[in-house]
């Protein structure tokens, strides 16, 4: 993934039910096509941000990858809501949750020795 350093104001923030934050950022200088594009390919990706009125220091920016901080049986519940709803919302999502998840563990199971 291209790095993108854009010149901004950070322009609100609240707190969510789960503790996390939502950030507003509104750049202060136009930015090229290019980056955003970029910004269009990272749309809804986990990464980094860093924020400083001043330059960064080498030893500021993270080397591991960031992480979601979802727990792999959050992500796929919300991965199999969001089919659920482009599907029709075809009776009620918990029981749609566990056919779904019933046939994947099946599908799994089959492919053991």
């Amino acid at each position: 993934m291209k790095s993108i350093q854009i010149p901004c104001v950070l322009s609100g923030y609240n707190r969510k039910a789960d503790r996390s934050v939502s950030l507003r950022f509104n750049s202060t200088l136009e930015i090229s096509s290019d980056d955003f594009a970029e910004l269009d390919r990272v749309h809804f990706q986990t990464g980094w941000l860093l924020f400083s009125p001043n330059e960064f220091n080498i030893g500021d920016i993270p080397t591991e990858p960031a992480s979601d901080g979802k727990k792999p049986s959050k992500r796929l519940r919300d991965v199999l809501f969001i089919l659920w709803k482009q599907e029709g919302k075809n009776g009620d999502f918990e029981t749609f949750y566990r056919a779904r998840v019933n046939a994947i563990v099946e599908k799994i199971k089959g492919r053991l020795e």
